[in-house]
């Protein structure tokens, strides 16, 4: 798209994650984590329920060092 469009494409995108934003963690604020909207799943290696940990925060993003995933990361390496 032309660069008119692509600035009004991004400015909706914005507009719509951050109402979802509020949906999901309320009001701007402390409350607003980055391991509280992308958390990891641990599961236990033999399946037992009871002794994995879901939705455990983590820090960082895809692209950093160590990235980890919601169910891959290093330590599953």
């Amino acid at each position: 798209p032309d660069g008119a469009l692509t600035g009004v494409l991004l400015q909706e995108t914005m507009e719509a994650t951050h109402r979802d934003l509020i949906t999901l963690l309320g009001p701007q604020g402390e409350n607003w984590a980055w391991g509280k909207v992308r958390g990891t799943d641990l599961q236990h290696l033999a399946g037992f329920e009871g002794f994995g940990q879901m939705g455990l925060p983590s820090s960082g993003n895809l692209r950093a060092v160590n990235a980890i995933r919601r169910n891959h990361g290093p330590s599953w390496r």
